[in-house]
């Protein structure tokens, strides 16, 4: 990602190409720089990922593994280590979070 500017105030950097901003806590962590996990890969093929969920309520963004904040768009997730899954998606592996 590149960045535009930075507004001293908001302690953000606008994003390039956006009209949101980053906190430049956000722009510094592993998970940031980590790729999104395909469905194509071997690992998420034997897990069943897919993207986007057909399970109504079942979702990476709900599961006791999803790393994510609450309503991120993705997360890490330790099954799927050095990638990112969205927050949409669903594997075998899915367990309510508490």
């Amino acid at each position: 990602m590149s960045i535009e500017g930075y507004d001293r105030n908001e302690n953000k950097y606008e994003c390039f190409g956006s009209n949101n901003s980053c906190d430049i806590e956000d722009m510094f962590t592993v998970e940031h720089f980590q790729p999104m996990v395909a469905t194509t890969d071997p690992q998420a093929r034997d897990r069943k990922y897919t993207s986007p969920s057909k399970i109504e309520g079942k979702s990476c963004g709900n599961c006791a593994s999803f790393q994510g904040s609450a309503g991120a768009a993705s997360g890490g997730c330790p099954l799927f280590a050095g990638y990112k899954v969205s927050s949409k998606a669903i594997c075998s592996a899915w367990v309510k979070k508490r």
